[in-house]
C-alpha cells in the first residue's frame, strides 16, 4: 500500500489501533471512467478514527512539515487513500484504498496499479506546461490539480492537505521527476440538423489522438460527408443538396498506436422534431379525416377533396413532389393544400419539404372516393362569366346506356375553396342545370362536388 509519512514513533503508535480496530479487505469492482477494473483495491471493515485520534493525527501533521492548519481541508481517514482522492473520489467514486505502486514485484506497466487509467483513455499524460488534472509524484503519491498553482492530496492515513506543488512529504520525493495527467471526457459535437455545412468534431480530444468516421450499416460515407475537414479529426456535412438525412454518424476515437479508446455516436435528422397535422372533409357521408403526423408518415387520404396539411416548418417552406400521378399542391402561410383528382385506383405521392436546413418527408396515399358504376356515365360542365357560373349534367351518349330524359332526380351540389378549404356554397338541385352567384367571391380555384344516386363528380373552375 501507499506507504505512510508518519515517524516510526507514530507507526508504533497506531499499529495497536489498526490491528484491533479493523482490517482491509480486497474490492473488485471499482473501475476507471471508461470501465476497466482495477487491481490491488481495498475497502476498510471496521472502525474509523475516532475525532481524539484524527485531532492527534493533524497535529503531527502539522508539526512535522510545517503546515498551519488552514491548509487542512479534510479529516484523516483510515478508508481511502491519495490514489483514491485524486483518481476515484474526484470522479464521484466512494471511499475506498487503491494501491498505487507494487514495489516487490512491479505490476503492471512501470511498477504501477494506475495504469488502466491512462492506459484506457480514461486520463493522457501530458506535460506541466499543458492543462492537467492529476500529477502523480515518484514517491507514490497522487494529488489533485485545482489550478492557479494550487493542490490538494490525501497524505497517507492522514488529513487532506492544501499545498503548494512540491510542499508535500520528504518521502513523496517531490523534488524528483512527476507525471501529469488530463482527464479525457470525449463528445461528439455538431449539429443534429447538418447544414450547408456543418462541422462534427470530438471535443476534448488529445493531441495525437485519431478520429476515423462512418455512417452506422454503411459500408462508405455518403458524398455529402468530407473527413478531415475543415481540419484534420474532423468531419464535414454539406447538405446544399436539400437531401433527406436520417442516419448516425459514428466516430471511433484510437490512441497513437492504434488502440481504439471509445466509439461515439451522433444522430443527425434533418427533421429533427418535425410534427404537424392533417384534415380533410368529406362531406357525403359525413367524415372528417384528421391526425397529427411527423417525418416519414404515412397519411391516407380520400380522392377528389382537397387535405390540408398544417405546421410551423410548412410557413416559408420550398415543397416538391415524386409521384407518378401527381397531385395539385399549393402553400399558404404554414398550411399546404394537396388535392388529387379522383380516379379507380389510388394515387401516391412523396412531398419534400425544404425550410432553411430543416428537410420533411412523408407520403399521402389516396384512395378513390367512390367505385364507379359503369351503369352510369355522368358528366358535368360548367361555364360562367365574372358573376355567375352555370353547372349542367349530362349523359355520356357513349356509354350504351338508356337515356334518362329531360330531368334528373335531386342531386347534391357543395364547392370549397381551393386555398382555404372553406366551402362557399352548398344545394340541393333538381334538373339538369343550376346556375349560381359568383360576384361575392374571392378570385381563387374551386372545387365542385356533385352526388347523385350516390354517384361522385369531381370538377373544378378557376374564378379569376
Amino acid at each position: 500500500m501507499e506507504t505512510c509519512f508518519f515517524s516510526e514513533r507514530d507507526v508504533q503508535r497506531f499499529s495497536r489501533l489498526l490491528y484491533y480496530s479493523g482490517h482491509y479487505e480486497p474490492v473488485y469492482n471499482i473501475t476507471t471512467p471508461n470501465g476497466t477494473q482495477l487491481e490491488s483495491v481495498f475497502q476498510w471493515v471496521g472502525t474509523d478514527l475516532n475525532p481524539s485520534e484524527q485531532y492527534s493525527i493533524i497535529m503531527s501533521v502539522v508539526q512535522d512539515n510545517n503546515v498551519s492548519l488552514d491548509s487542512i481541508v479534510g479529516l484523516p481517514s483510515l478508508k481511502y487513500n491519495c490514489h483514491s482522492y485524486a483518481w476515484h473520489m474526484s470522479q464521484g467514486g466512494g471511499m475506498v484504498w487503491i494501491n498505487g505502486r507494487d514495489e516487490i514485484a512491479p505490476h503492471p506497466e512501470n511498477g504501477y496499479y494506475l495504469t488502466p487509467y491512462w492506459n484506457d483513455g480514461s486520463y493522457y499524460e501530458c506535460t506541466q506546461n499543458d492543462d492537467y488534472d492529476i500529477v502523480l509524484y515518484a514517491g507514490d503519491h497522487s494529488a489533485r490539480y485545482l489550478g492557479n498553482g494550487v493542490y490538494e492530496s490525501k497524505w497517507g492515513q492522514g488529513p487532506i492537505v492544501r499545498h503548494q506543488l512540491n510542499d508535500v512529504p520528504s518521502i513523496y520525493l517531490p523534488s524528483q521527476t512527476k507525471r501529469f495527467f488530463k482527464r479525457v471526457q470525449l463528445s461528439l459535437s455538431g449539429p443534429t440538423i447538418p447544414g450547408a455545412p456543418s462541422t462534427y468534431f470530438v471535443e476534448d480530444l488529445p493531441p495525437s489522438w485519431n478520429v476515423t468516421w462512418s455512417m452506422q450499416g454503411k459500408t462508405s460515407l455518403p458524398n455529402y460527408c468530407t473527413t478531415n475537414f475543415p481540419a484534420a479529426n474532423q468531419l464535414q456535412i454539406n447538405n446544399s443538396s436539400k437531401l433527406h438525412i436520417k442516419e448516425t454518424l459514428v466516430a471511433e476515437v484510437y490512441k497513437p498506436g492504434g488502440t481504439l479508446v471509445k466509439t461515439l455516436t451522433k444522430y443527425i435528422n434533418t427533421a429533427d422534431g418535425f410534427t404537424g397535422t392533417y384534415l380533410q372533409t368529406v362531406p357525403t357521408p359525413y367524415q372528417v379525416i384528421s391526425g397529427t403526423f411527423y417525418d416519414g408518415s404515412l397519411i391516407q387520404v380520400k380522392q377528389g377533396l382537397v387535405v390540408y396539411l398544417t405546421s410551423s416548418d410548412f410557413n416559408g417552406a420550398t415543397v416538391s413532389c415524386t409521384s407518378s400521378n401527381p397531385p395539385t399542391i399549393s402553400t399558404s402561410g404554414n398550411t399546404i393544400s394537396v388535392y388529387f383528382l379522383n380516379s379507380t385506383s389510388f394515387s401516391s405521392a412523396t412531398l419534400h419539404c425544404v425550410k432553411g436546413d430543416k428537410v420533411i418527408e412523408f407520403k399521402l396515399r389516396a384512395e378513390p372516393i367512390l367505385q364507379i358504376d359503369p351503369i352510369l356515365h355522368l358528366m358535368a360542365n360548367i361555364n360562367g362569366g365574372n358573376s355567375y357560373i352555370n353547372i349542367s349534367l349530362s349523359e355520356n351518349v357513349d356509354s350504351g346506356q338508356p337515356m334518362r330524359g329531360n330531368t334528373f332526380d335531386s342531386w347534391e351540389l357543395t364547392i370549397y375553396s381551393y386555398t382555404t378549404g372553406k366551402v362557399v356554397h352548398r344545394q340541393k338541385v333538381s334538373g339538369r342545370s343550376v346556375s349560381i352567384d359568383t360576384s361575392a367571391w374571392e378570385p381563387d380555384t374551386y372545387i365542385v362536388l356533385i352526388w347523385i344516386d350516390d354517384k361522385e363528380i369531381v370538377k373544378k373552375f378557376v374564378l379569376e
